[in-house]
């Protein structure tokens, strides 16, 4: 296992060597991911870019790009392990491939990735080929090996396309779906498919992540309702601090409170609805997430009976900042408030308990504003009670 070769400090401010002797890199900047040209905060792998980016692991053109659609060769893959995992390289090592040198720009990635174990060379270890592309189902195997991943589950997951895997690929592949490193609608991983500099960035901060968990003893992390998130240790740490907890998009996380042995309960501002904010521990992205609901739609408002006027949602809303009686205001036709008691969700239904029972027939208007609705919506309500 690798871990018992290197370590790889999550923190290290660590600077990418150029991907080849004519592609040279910027020293990133914190800011370094959002200014790419050609990486769109909306791009599916912007957020590994970016925090990759932070981290010195990553770097772009001189030219302000980062090319994510372009294909990674063998000798940029040993470039960035040896970044990754800080490993030793000397300046001008001796080849032991015979399609490198002592000056051949790759020999020391090269030859230190083979030390550590992380990768081989090809024709019986007597070639390196660094200007080879890397496949997809290459890098499984690499990644297996870089983080000493081992199988999880007790049987293969469901990759649709494993038969067009190489034999020797498989296992891995399959150790990789079995983390969440790889995920795809279809379940299918494409094994022959070269490997992108974007799908390497975020495969490799998946594996990141998937080791940090591991070491941090994190398991998950759950909505409890909008301003509530629960995170799950194997064992809670001591002196958990709301200051170790943050969230990809940022949300203000104000208090931390441990609840029992495995569970510590963050108090966030309200969370936006049908949003996925990813956890970062200790400032390390981890790889989980949790989703917000969709945003609440009123469907059915009526008057229940004489004391109760319900409003339905298309959603359960028991978990969601809607019972603030500010955004029921009830009114008689005339415009004369009409006290409400209380308000309870549960379910996919708000209810309003007033103070009195309103006369049989009476008419009523109900306006429902924000955080309930997005814009101000009004309801008109007859109070009718079927048993009197």
């Amino acid at each position: 296992m690798l871990s018992n070769i290197v370590k790889w400090t999550a923190g290290a401010a660590l600077l990418l060597a150029a991907f080849t002797a004519a592609f040279h890199l910027q020293a990133p900047k914190a800011e370094a991911a959002a200014a790419f040209s050609d990486v769109e905060e909306e791009y599916w792998a912007s957020g590994s870019i970016q925090r990759l980016s932070e981290k010195g692991i990553l770097g772009g053109y001189s030219d302000g790009t980062f090319a994510p659609g372009e294909e990674i060769n063998r000798g940029q893959a040993a470039s960035m392990l040896v970044r990754v995992f800080d490993l030793n390289m000397e300046e001008q090592p001796e080849s032991t491939f015979e399609d490198l040198n002592a000056g051949s720009y790759f020999t020391p990635a090269a030859e230190a990735v083979k030390e550590a174990g992380l990768m081989g060379g090809r024709e019986n270890n007597t070639l390196f080929s660094p200007d080879m592309n890397l496949s997809r189902e290459q890098m499984a195997s690499i990644l297996v090996r870089a983080f000493g991943l081992q199988a999880r589950g007790g049987g293969q997951t469901a990759i649709a396309d494993i038969e067009d895997a190489s034999q020797t690929h498989r296992a891995n592949i399959d150790i990789l779906a079995g983390h969440g490193i790889t995920a795809t609608p279809d379940q299918r991983f494409h094994p022959r498919e070269p490997v992108t500099r974007a799908q390497f960035a975020v495969f490799l901060e998946r594996a990141q992540a998937d080791e940090y968990t591991k070491e941090q003893g994190l398991t998950g992390v759950s909505i409890v309702d909008d301003e509530t998130i629960d995170v799950q240790f194997e064992q809670t740490p001591e002196d958990m601090e709301a200051g170790q907890f943050s969230f990809d998009p940022a949300v203000n996380v104000s208090q931390a409170e441990t609840v029992g042995r495995n569970t510590v309960r963050l108090t966030v501002e309200p969370m936006e609805h049908d949003q996925a904010y990813s956890l970062l521990y200790q400032g390390t992205w981890t790889g989980m997430t949790v989703e917000t609901a969709p945003e609440p739609v009123v469907e059915d408002v009526m008057a229940s009976d004489l004391k109760q006027v319900t409003v339905r949602f298309n959603t359960n809303v028991s978990g969601m900042n809607l019972t603030d009686p500010e955004a029921y205001r009830l009114a008689t036709t005339g415009g004369s408030t009409i006290a409400v008691e209380s308000v309870q969700a549960q379910g996919d239904t708000v209810t309003l308990n007033l103070n009195e029972a309103r006369p049989q027939g009476d008419t009523a208007v109900l306006q429902l504003s924000a955080p309930v609705v997005p814009e101000s919506e009004t309801y008109n309500l007859v109070f009718f009670d079927e048993t009197l």
